[in-house]
């Protein structure tokens, strides 16, 4: 085996010292391409989360431009209604003023009527009191004459009785008459002073 010579060992000494220095190199390098790899991974995932973001706007803004779309038919609908109910309206406030006219008539009609009923009310009043004030008179004076009849009735009564009473006094006495005289007549056609029946 040969030998190396002293220029071959500087050689390999030179060779090693640029290995060495490439290597440290490559060693930043790789660091560099790690760093740079995380960095290109953090911008995916940071990118694929945009582009998730985008799409989800994207399919929010459909949604809403949708629901305008069908909110907008809505209230051209409902605009459309207001607008026929405004035009049925206002076709009915002619014939509402004319009912308001014919109302206004017969209000005017009825507050005539009112105050004269209301004044008769007053005449039927006034005519009221004073037939009151007659009726009060016609009971004063029935009071007295009842009170007249009552007076009379208790004189009847009392007389009445009265009469009762004698006339029970004398059928009483007639009875005890009738009662003795078939004995007085026996007494009498016994001593023949009897008249003969014929």
């Amino acid at each position: 085996m040969e030998e190396i010579t002293r220029d071959q060992k500087e050689q390999l000494t030179t060779w090693a010292a640029q290995r060495d220095v490439l290597l440290s190199e490559i060693s930043v390098i790789r660091n560099e391409i790690l760093n740079l790899n995380k960095t290109r991974t953090d911008l995916a995932n940071s990118n694929t989360d945009i582009i998730n973001q985008v799409n989800q706007s994207l399919g929010r803004l459909k949604e809403l431009t949708e629901k305008e779309s069908e909110y907008e038919s809505v209230i051209d609908m409902d605009l459309a209604n207001k607008i026929v109910e405004k035009t049925a309206l206002e076709n009915k406030i002619p014939e509402l003023i004319k009912q308001v006219s014919i109302l206004e008539a017969q209000k005017e009609s009825l507050t005539k009527t009112i105050e004269i009923l209301q004044s008769v009310n007053a005449g039927f009043a006034e005519k009221n009191i004073e037939l009151e004030k007659q009726i009060g008179g016609v009971i004063e004076l029935s009071e007295k004459n009842a009170n007249v009849v009552n007076s009379l009735m208790e004189s009847l009564k009392v007389s009445t009785k009265e009469l009762i009473d004698i006339n029970t006094k004398n059928v009483a006495e007639t009875n005890i008459v009738l009662d003795k005289l078939p004995r007085m007549l026996v007494e009498l056609q016994k001593h023949g002073l009897a008249i003969k029946k014929l």
